[in-house]
């Protein structure tokens, strides 16, 4: 089965540099608070909802990993 990706991503694949990061979508009470691993001061517009670069700022620690189907964990 294919899948059809949009045509901004098939032309940011083209560029010489394509720059990867890290997402997080933090559900609070008062709203969600949707961060990047981006240099702060960033904005990414991903499904039309605002990505805020957290820089220095914010930070993610290795994924851990293990033979159970289970949770393991890891710092933001």
């Amino acid at each position: 089965m294919s899948r059809d990706a949009p045509a901004a991503l098939i032309e940011g694949f083209k560029q010489p540099v394509v720059r990867p990061f890290l997402a997080a979508l933090l559900d609070y009470p008062e709203g969600p608070v949707r961060m990047t691993t981006l240099p702060r001061g960033s904005v990414v517009m991903i499904d039309g909802q605002p990505w805020h670069g957290a820089g220095a700022l914010g930070q993610i620690s290795a994924l851990e990993d293990g033979a159970e189907s289970r949770s393991y964990g890891f710092t933001l």
